[in-house]
């Protein structure tokens, strides 16, 4: 009788298990920037689409408005130096129990707040309206100047203000007595619509405020680039730094701040008085 012999079924070695696992990291490691990239351009997508439909939102609000304003004036926010309209326009429930939201989420919570009937309706106080927040909302980041020392470092913008989308008033801030930028003007007071930034996200202001070497990062993960929409309501994303202001010989006192198919400010039309300080000249809006 013969002995059989065991038939062997084929295998891996572990050299050869070795080399497929280390093909299979190197893969992920080539794919997954280009997921994370992907995964960021739709963040950054989903924030402009945002931006656009509050910035249409503006013009509808300037043909209702009998002053033709084309941002929303909340009715106290002129009564007190520390609200310039950078968020009273619109907006939802600010989640953080302290501070600047619990002001927010008095006078100015979300049933208040006066383009929330344009895009919302009627709304509840402790309503969220994902309209106003981006999703790549981080909050400002620590830097060497700071717009608004009040204002706590890495925390979502939309949970103190109940919006991640700051308004561009253009002031100088605790300096100044005057609007340079598009808020608390009349719409046909704008001079190009199409390059007047009306509405950016927060961390912008950062970068404003801080000159090179130092650079601020985007909520979209890219180095000095922000989104923002205009005044005739189309969006954006544009790089800004600290330091575009042309030779002030050329402007006087007024604040020009410009960039490459951007603008913050509206010279030549006169600067706006802000109410909240009021100085001897009176007002000229």
């Amino acid at each position: 009788m013969s002995r059989l012999r065991p038939i062997r079924q084929p295998a891996f070695s572990l050299i050869e298990l070795l080399v497929v696992i280390a093909i299979i990291a190197l893969l992920i490691g080539i794919m997954m920037p280009s997921i994370s990239a992907a995964r960021n351009e739709g963040v950054r997508v989903k924030c402009l689409t945002n931006m656009q439909a509050i910035a249409q939102a503006f013009q509808t609000y300037a043909v209702d408005d009998d002053s033709s304003f084309l941002i929303p004036i909340h009715p106290l926010a002129e009564q007190g130096w520390g609200f310039d309209g950078e968020y009273e326009y619109g907006g939802g429930w600010c989640r953080l129990n302290a501070g600047l939201a619990n002001l927010y989420n008095g006078p100015f919570r979300a049933s208040t707040r006066v383009l929330n009937k344009f895009l919302y309706g009627d709304v509840a106080d402790n309503a969220e309206l994902p309209l106003f927040r981006c999703p790549g909302d981080v909050g400002i980041e620590d830097a060497p100047r700071n717009f608004d020392p009040a204002m706590p470092i890495g925390v979502p913008i939309a949970d103190i203000t109940g919006t991640s989308y700051r308004v561009n008033n253009h002031i100088k801030m605790y300096t100044d007595h005057f609007f340079y930028g598009p808020y608390f003007r009349r719409s046909t007071r704008i001079p190009d619509t199409s390059t007047t930034v009306v509405l950016e996200e927060t961390n912008a202001q950062v970068a404003i405020y801080n000159q090179p070497p130092y650079v601020a990062a985007g909520w979209h993960f890219k180095p000095m680039r922000y989104n923002v929409s205009f005044a005739d309501g189309h969006g954006a994303t544009i790089g800004i730094q600290g330091g575009n202001e042309p030779p002030r010989e050329e402007y006087g006192d007024y604040w020009v701040f410009r960039g490459e198919g951007w603008r913050l400010d509206c010279y030549p039309d006169p600067p706006v008085p802000d109410r909240a300080r009021p100085v001897a000249t009176g007002d000229s809006y």
